[in-house]
């Protein structure tokens, strides 16, 4: 069964227990209306509404496969109320959890429901109690409005100027905003710490917000005398953020070690084509010469290249195969942001590639070529051609054991050309790392009459 019938379902039932008629059903859609994003029941008990709502997609990142539970009054039905600005009056010591994230599962959320039905029994007498003597209902609402103003820096709600079409649909947004952060609070903000047990970190948090709700108050006040969250173990701590997390860990790409074996196999696979694509392109520029420098070296470069595609190809694959398991699934277990990340995947994928494309041609072009005539060499780090010296323009060829860097020597070979006209030809931006090759041809280039000299440091040249 889809989750959203089940807890259409759920709402139901419990409304016969609560006594309260068959709840008003709404699917929340996106502004499109092409997507569902979730399904909410409104339980009526006379003078105020229990909003129960199951966000399988929220409108923020956070807002998971999220069981949310909000308040209105049947007299003042524009002010968000969440049940935590009802229990701030009601039962000002009471700090349960009563926000449920990732619920994606039937079991789990049946378990949300039970521990609802336990606060639905007690709250609603004690809320409807509250209501019916006039002056704590105004306290009440009056409390709210102040919050609400004070969250936003300005007297929003009372002002004069927020009148009209334009002002209402602006003041719409505004208590939205606020409602969204009531519910950030309890899912990833200073409420969700305490709820998972960290109560170090709620307090960290709740000291440094300027603007609290009464609910966060007492919870702050509560901390500060050091209370402890009693309830960690009970199904709130099964639904808490700290659980949606750990699954979303789980059901990461580098956790599943299949995926991880998909990653090692790619890496090699492409690092094999990569290196036989480089051969084939590095013989066929520079095949039949004297010398070429630094393929050796360039190709420990393709191994890195491989690993920055094939850790998207086997993110994508990853997400390929849960989706097939999902819709073969009864029940839909899909997280939200999902389709972002496997935009985000394929996005990455098509960067990656572009990337070992530019490399390719960066490695082909950062080896030095000896020819016939001249030399072909490197003028950047990331090249894409080679500049070329003519061995006519070339005084001597240059072997340095090391070089200074900042005053501090560098005990690193590598090869540098001194020319006819005394110009410093720094090689080292081509290779580094084959002066031992270079050694070993030393006497084609004597016989051509180039000579070869070895110095200290790059200081000796000057």
């Amino acid at each position: 069964m889809d989750l959203k019938d089940y807890f259409k379902n759920q709402s139901k039932e419990y409304a016969l227990k609560w006594g309260v008629d068959t709840p008003f059903v709404e699917v929340q859609k996106t502004p499109n209306r092409k997507l569902t994003t979730g399904i909410r029941t409104t339980f009526d008990f006379d003078e105020f509404k229990f909003i129960l709502t199951y966000m399988e997609s929220g409108k923020s990142a956070y807002a998971q496969q999220t069981i949310w539970l909000s308040v209105s009054l049947d007299d003042d039905m524009v002010l968000p109320y969440s049940v935590y600005d009802v229990l701030a009056f009601c039962e000002p010591d009471n700090f349960k959890s009563y926000t449920y994230t990732y619920v994606d599962s039937e079991d789990l959320m049946a378990e949300c429901f039970a521990e609802i039905d336990k606060l639905i029994k007690n709250l609603a007498p004690e809320f409807s109690a509250m209501l019916s003597d006039g002056v704590t209902k105004n306290k009440f609402i009056s409390n709210q409005k102040a919050t609400i103003n004070k969250y936003f820096g300005d007297n929003i709600i009372e002002s004069s100027e927020m009148v009209g079409g334009a002002a209402d649909k602006l003041i719409a947004m505004m208590f939205e905003n606020f409602y969204q952060a009531q519910i950030e609070a309890a899912v990833i903000g200073s409420q969700s710490y305490f709820y998972s047990g960290d109560e170090a970190k709620a307090l960290k948090k709740l000291s440094k917000s300027k603007c609290k709700t009464l609910y966060q108050e007492n919870l702050f006040k509560y901390l500060e005398n050091g209370g402890k969250n009693e309830d960690v173990s009970q199904v709130s701590k099964e639904a808490s953020t700290k659980k949606g997390l750990s699954r979303q860990k789980r059901n990461g790409i580098f956790s599943d070690p299949k995926i991880i074996i998909y990653i090692l196999l790619l890496t090699v696979l492409i690092t094999v084509g990569l290196w036989g694509i480089f051969l084939i392109i590095t013989e066929i520029l520079f095949g039949g010469n004297i010398l070429v420098l630094g393929i050796k070296e360039n190709l420990l470069v393709l191994p890195f290249i491989a690993l920055s595609l094939s850790v998207p190809v086997s993110g994508a694959i990853a997400v390929k195969k849960k989706e097939k398991k999902e819709h073969s699934s009864k029940t839909i277990q899909t997280p939200v942001n999902e389709r972002k990340i496997k935009q985000l995947i394929n996005w990455f994928l098509i960067v990656a590639e572009c990337i070992a494309v530019a490399m390719m041609f960066f490695t082909v072009y950062s080896t030095v070529v000896f020819t016939e005539d001249k030399i072909l060499y490197s003028e950047s780090d990331y090249p894409v051609s080679h500049a070329e010296i003519g061995y006519n323009g070339i005084a001597e060829i240059c072997i340095l054991e090391g070089y200074y860097y900042n005053d501090t020597f560098v005990n690193e070979n590598y090869i540098v050309i001194k020319t006819v006209s005394g110009q410093i030809i720094d090689l080292y931006n081509s290779t580094c790392m084959s002066v031992d090759d270079f050694r070993e041809k030393t006497e084609i280039f004597k016989n051509m009459g180039i000579e070869i000299k070895e110095y200290k440091s790059d200081k000796e040249l000057i």
